[in-house]
């Protein structure tokens, strides 16, 4: 990290506009890499893998005992 930033204190000082700041607070949380969409995209190509978020799978369905359920309802 230090050939990259020699100086982080620095780094740390330069002002950062809203929209920078409320996505950097929020990278942890998402659990998704912080970047341009385009970085991010770029790199799933080259990993072949997904990073970005995204939808959830669909819930799997609830199998129903309904033997089970009327002798717990006494019908």
């Amino acid at each position: 990290m230090r050939a990259l930033i020699p100086d982080f204190a620095v780094l740390l000082a330069m002002p950062t506009d809203a929209a920078t700041t409320t996505r950097t607070e929020r990278a942890p949380t998402i659990g998704g890499p912080l970047g341009k969409p385009e970085w991010i995209a770029m790199l799933e190509r080259r990993l072949g893998r997904h990073l970005a978020p995204r939808k959830p799978d669909p819930k799997p369905p609830v199998e129903r005992d309904t033997a089970r359920q009327a002798d717990l309802l006494g019908t």
